[in-house]
């Protein structure tokens, strides 16, 4: 299995340090980086290869509107939004349709970051 690269850019720090321990006992994810200011997360992007990353969904259960330039600018990202009370979870890679749920285990949730990239557009 193909390794997967994370950056964590959830809040509270809390939550982002309980991730960071459940996704390195899992020997094909590993947490690349970290940022608790999203205006660091593009040039984090820019500068490593990650297929994921990991940020908290506003109160109203929305990705963080930082996040759509992101997805724009690298579409092989994928985008994984938790609800700081685990009660939602979205997915969304580049422009392709967000999916929701709002039940997801742990296995769930891990299998998610081992879907394959959707391809842009202009891809292959």
């Amino acid at each position: 299995m193909q390794s997967r690269q994370i950056i964590l850019a959830n809040e509270p720090r809390l939550l982002r340090s309980m991730f960071r321990r459940i996704l390195g006992k899992m020997p094909a994810l590993e947490v690349a980086g970290e940022v608790s200011d999203l205006a660091e997360l593009p040039s984090l992007v820019d500068e490593m290869d990650v297929q994921w990353v990991v940020v908290s969904l506003s109160s109203e259960g929305r990705l963080p509107e930082s996040v759509q330039a992101l997805l724009t600018s690298h579409p092989s990202v994928g985008i994984l939004g938790i609800a700081m009370d685990g009660s939602l979870v979205k997915i969304q890679r580049g422009t392709h349709a967000e999916t929701a749920t709002s039940v997801l285990s742990l296995d769930q949730l891990v299998a998610a970051l081992f879907q394959q990239p959707v391809l842009s557009a202009g891809g292959m």
